[in-house]
């Protein structure tokens, strides 16, 4: 590309077509930094989403396992009454 001199011939000019060209790649800068930025965000709240799940499953696991605890500690209570009983019957 040959450059073009201003008037005065102090620094080039630059052409339209150059000048739109490189307009072009700012706007397309600016548009992939915001697709970048909108993805980084969408990883963010997809993991803390992720997180959240997890820890309610851990809750849920937690609370099933001191349920299954209580029925075992009640039937071993029960069993215990049911063999005082029968020992004083006979």
């Amino acid at each position: 590309m040959l450059e073009k001199t201003a008037h005065d011939g102090s620094r080039p000019s630059i052409s339209r077509e150059e000048r739109s060209v490189k307009e072009e790649k700012e706007e397309t800068g600016k548009k992939k930094e915001k697709v970048v930025a909108v993805l980084v965000l969408l990883m963010l709240v997809m993991g803390l989403g992720r997180q959240r799940r997890r820890e309610e499953d851990d809750e849920e696991e937690e609370n099933y396992k001191e349920e299954k605890e209580k029925k075992a500690r009640k039937l071993t209570k029960s069993t215990a009454k049911e063999r005082r009983r029968n020992a004083t019957i006979l």
